[in-house]
């Protein structure tokens, strides 16, 4: 990860070989006054090597043979899909643009 100078982060975008989807978690539900809130949160996970050159994490990504796993709603140990949440091989990814955000 890079050091930098007072509030300063970086932006950088990478290109993968085909469309990629985060793994997020959302849902609706009620708070303590009735009301209806909708929430997601992005799930991270260690970086791969690219990344690792700019930040100490990553969004954990589903590449293509991942997606029914994730998605499916029959499973209910969370052993079944925790390798979903490697980091996502750096070698289907390049670096794009980065610079001082």
């Amino acid at each position: 990860m890079r050091e930098l100078p007072g509030n300063c982060s970086i932006s950088c975008d990478c290109l993968t070989a085909y469309p990629l989807e985060s793994r997020r978690l959302w849902d609706r539900w009620r708070d303590s006054n009735n009301n209806i809130l909708e929430t997601c949160t992005i799930l991270t996970t260690m970086p791969n090597s690219l990344v690792a050159e700019v930040h100490d994490r990553m969004p954990a990504i589903l590449g293509p043979g991942d997606y029914e796993r994730w998605l499916d709603s029959g499973i209910t140990k969370a052993e079944a899909i925790l390798d979903c949440l490697r980091p996502f091989d750096a070698s289907l990814m390049r670096n794009i643009r980065s610079a001082l955000a």
